[in-house]
């Protein structure tokens, strides 16, 4: 099970299902999986030195490049969630990070995401893809030094397309 500790995936974000992340099917509406999924993001950006302090003194942003969900249990009022990261890679200026929504009463799991997260200078006349400030970046090899060991989901990297059976 995904714990806080930084050889284990980091626990990111905790919440539990509220009567606005429902849709009219009365389970948690796909907008709301991407918002969670989103805000982890955000937390590890905090975790490793780019939240609203850092990105003030650093000047320096993070922007999502590309984003792919699964969705694989329904999600009703009233249950809790948290969602855990795991780095998959890096380099200087851009990461991808897998993020496993689970229910804390029984480990199991709720939906996936894989997100391609870069850093952005925002300071000149457009937004330019930058490195990371030498903190931050020194702060995500850590962490993704202890998650090399971990093992990958299978649909990491897998994209999404139809199968088409053989004629």
């Amino acid at each position: 099970m995904p714990n806080d500790s930084p050889r284990a995936p980091l626990k990111l974000i905790e919440a539990q299902v509220e009567e606005s992340f429902l849709d009219y099917n009365g389970h948690m509406n796909d907008a709301v999986y991407a918002r969670l999924f989103s805000n982890a993001v955000d937390a590890f950006a905090e975790q490793t030195g780019l939240g609203e302090a850092g990105r003030a003194a650093h000047r320096r942003t993070i922007y999502t490049l590309a984003a792919l969900i699964h969705y694989l249990a329904e999600t009703r009022l009233g249950e809790p969630l948290a969602v855990f990261g795991q780095i998959v890679e890096m380099d200087e200026r851009r990461y991808r990070i897998w993020l496993e929504m689970r229910d804390p009463r029984d480990d199991r799991l709720l939906a996936v995401a894989e997100h391609l997260i870069a850093c952005v200078d925002q300071t000149g006349a457009a937004p330019r893809i930058v490195a990371f400030p030498a903190p931050v970046l020194a702060a995500m090899r850590l962490v993704a030094a202890a998650h090399a060991h971990l093992p990958l989901d299978p649909r990491v990297g897998r994209g999404i397309a139809l199968r088409r059976a053989s004629a």
